[in-house]
């Protein structure tokens, strides 16, 4: 969708090759799409910022309530920032104009696998048993619609994220973390907001909304409370390896978010099936020595983290967060991309669990240098990542901070 009509027939040439992959629609502006959506609900929606009856923002939030499981891509040439952030409200993600034909047709193709690669056929019985988180709640949702205003303020967000204690919380808690770079203790709301950004505020209001609905007394069941040291763990670790060259700042940042949002699919599950049922699910996991996670995964009749990125999905989180909490735990599997960011949440995750559950009680050998960090570490998908040498670093410092006690050197 596009504002001026030679802009809609060019791009409408750059993706004549893909006629034979994709079924395209044109429209000229917001009306006109629209009434295409009825008639026929689309997979992928692109649209432009400004158009003669709505801008692209606009169009976009009305896509999302309509149509949450549509992608959502702004190819727009107003890079603004107030048109950004108005469009992270409402968009999977944000592309600058001109951009480069491969790009679109690479970032399209993409969500569309990501799409395929989540619960969709289970959707609808996935979606009944989340009852009310099918919607992210009022402090999550009115987020949103601030940023989905022309005049965007930032005292109008700040304002939302202090309606939520809990969300205080987690946001100084993330600003301290050592990912962001703050030159001293951040110790306010609006200077937390300024250092971490939407997609990283987004990413905690949605982890505070799926927390805010679980029964009470079910969390400390659960074991939320050992997660969330995990997660307070994983995220020093990101923070310190920040500092490292070859490792980008945004790819630190994404992975700190991605392990923000890593127990979603959990505590969503918690929060979104019959109490009796999730206790007695918790309780056996303990008589059996099983891992809760999939304990629920088996309740749910898919994982808790195919569960958490569909929500995530839905609520219009970007794709790499989604792509992360699908995969964080077995990126390798099903054949998802190799992103680093990825790579990074995974094994800062595995370092914290082994620390946390005494895998590293024998120190790693040097025949089997990442044997501290556990089984589940997907070395084939590090090595690809190049991410090998920080593992090696990571599994050191990991059987160096067990007990000495637990590493049988008492």
């Amino acid at each position: 969708m596009d504002d001026e009509e030679n802009v809609l027939r060019g791009l409408a040439r750059m993706l004549h090759g893909q006629r034979g992959v994709w079924r395209m629609r044109f429209a000229p502006g917001a009306k006109e799409a629209l009434a295409m959506l009825e008639e026929t609900p689309a997979d992928v929606v692109v649209s432009d910022m400004r158009m003669p009856d709505a801008d692209g923002a606009t169009l976009l939030h009305v896509v999302r309530r309509r149509w949450p499981a549509a992608v959502r891509i702004v190819l727009s040439g107003h890079a603004e920032d107030s048109a950004m952030i108005r469009a992270l409200g409402a968009a999977h993600q944000y592309l600058a104009k001109p951009c480069p034909k491969e790009t679109l047709i690479a970032v399209i193709e993409r969500a569309v696998a990501l799409r395929r690669r989540l619960p969709v056929d289970k959707e609808p019985l996935l979606l009944a048993a989340a009852g009310d988180l099918s919607g992210p709640g009022p402090v999550y949702t009115a987020l949103l619609d601030v940023l989905a205003r022309p005049s965007f303020h930032k005292n109008a967000l700040v304002a939302v994220v202090k309606r939520s204690d809990s969300l205080c919380v987690k946001l100084l808690h993330a600003a301290n973390s050592g990912v962001v770079a703050a030159r001293s203790p951040v110790s306010t709301v609006e200077r937390a907001v300024d250092l971490l950004g939407v997609v990283t505020l987004k990413a905690l209001a949605a982890e505070d909304a799926v927390e805010s609905r679980l029964p009470r007394g079910l969390a400390a069941r659960a074991g939320l409370a050992d997660e969330q040291a995990v997660v307070a763990c994983a995220q020093s670790l990101i923070g310190a390896w920040s500092k490292a060259p070859e490792l980008s700042a945004q790819d630190c940042e994404t992975a700190s978010t991605i392990v923000i949002l890593s127990g979603v699919g959990y505590a969503a599950a918690c929060a979104a099936m019959p109490p009796n049922a999730v206790s007695e699910a918790l309780a056996r996991a303990e008589r059996d020595g099983a891992p809760r996670p999939l304990a629920l995964s088996a309740l749910l009749g898919t994982s808790v983290g195919a569960f958490g990125a569909l929500l995530l999905a839905l609520w219009g989180l970007p794709d790499v967060l989604v792509e992360g909490v699908l995969g964080v735990d077995d990126p390798g599997a099903n054949d998802a991309p190799d992103l680093r960011a990825v790579g990074l949440a995974h094994l800062a995750l595995a370092a914290a669990r082994a620390t946390r559950d005494g895998a590293c009680a024998t120190a790693p050998c040097e025949a089997e240098p990442l044997s501290a960090l556990g089984e589940g570490l997907d070395r084939a998908y590090l090595e690809r990542l190049g991410l090998t040498p920080l593992a090696e670093a990571a599994a050191r410092q990991a059987a160096s901070a067990a007990p000495d006690e637990e590493r049988g050197l008492a």
